[in-house]
């Protein structure tokens, strides 16, 4: 009696961690006077979460502040733009990684959740604008090439069903938007594959940040 109790718990066990989850994820690229930034949304049947990066600048292009961003990231500090500056590129180059190690690691993670998901359905709209026609026309081929490289680049890692495209050029302003929209889904055993990897990166993370606090020297 207690051996067909323990294999029905066990079978339970096994269809709930090989079922799917469905969630859905949508990612705003936004280029406008008001505003300048990413919009990041992602939603669970009983959970949501929105994360917003504002890199409005009224001087720059939404493109342009986000290398300074990365830039001023990797250098550790802000700096006033001269010409000086802009040489001193160069020299550094090599020095200069625009994602952190956090910011790899993300990735890398990122990558393999996504080796792992079904993505039932993507929708990628955009419009684009430009200062003129030639210009609107160059940004939307731009952003066209930026499409088929993502979605080529999802098709090969994860599965995926349906798609759908369009871009839009806009003659009349220089603004830029770009939506996605999917509709994802997971199994439950790889949702906690996902969780062990990112608790083995903040533990490590941790260990490693302590180990550096404890060789560094006094100053005395």
């Amino acid at each position: 009696m207690y051996f067909y109790i323990v294999l029905l718990l066990l079978l339970l066990l096994i269809l709930v961690l090989f079922s799917y989850i469905t969630f859905r994820m949508e990612i705003i690229v936004t280029d406008n006077d008001q505003f300048q930034g990413i919009q990041i949304r992602f939603g669970l049947p009983v959970y949501r979460f929105e994360q917003i990066y504002d890199y409005t600048d009224p001087r720059l292009s939404f493109l342009e502040a986000l290398l300074v961003d990365r830039w001023e990231r990797s250098i550790g500090s802000k700096k006033d733009w001269n010409w000086q500056h802009i040489k001193d590129i160069f020299k550094i180059s090599k020095r200069i990684h625009l994602l952190s190690d956090w910011e790899q690691q993300t990735f890398n993670i990122i990558k393999k959740a996504l080796g792992y998901t079904v993505i039932e359905k993507i929708s990628w709209q955009g419009r684009v604008g430009g200062r003129n026609a030639m210009w609107a026309a160059l940004n939307t081929g731009m952003l066209w090439t930026i499409i088929g490289l993502g979605v080529t680049f999802l098709a090969n890692i994860s599965c995926l069903k349906k798609v759908q495209l369009a871009v839009e050029p806009d003659y009349l302003s220089a603004e830029f938007n770009s939506q996605i929209d999917c509709i994802l889904k997971m199994r439950i055993v790889h949702i906690i594959t996902i969780a062990f990897y990112l608790i083995v990166w903040k533990v490590r993370w941790w260990i490693n940040g302590f180990a550096a606090n404890t060789r560094q020297q006094p100053s005395y």
